[in-house]
């Protein structure tokens, strides 16, 4: 979640070498202002989850809680 100080050139450039860090490390990150947050709180949540579905087709495997559940189910 990005607030008001991520909006200056200093920030974003922090942030943009942050964000390369993570990845190289196999993490995804998704951005969202804290705006959105506060105010479009579904709208966030649906692009989280619609994120998710992505991932899980183009990858083929299920992510989080629920691969934890098929793996418990095996």
């Amino acid at each position: 979640m990005d607030g008001y100080s991520h909006d200056f050139k200093e920030a974003e450039a922090y942030d943009t070498i942050r964000q390369q860090e993570l990845e190289a490390l196999g993490f995804s990150v998704l951005r969202f202002s804290d705006q959105a947050v506060l105010e479009c709180l579904p709208d966030v949540a649906e692009s989280i989850y619609g994120w998710i579905q992505e991932f899980e087709k183009t990858h083929g495997r299920l992510i989080g809680k629920r691969s934890r559940r098929l793996e418990e189910e095996e």
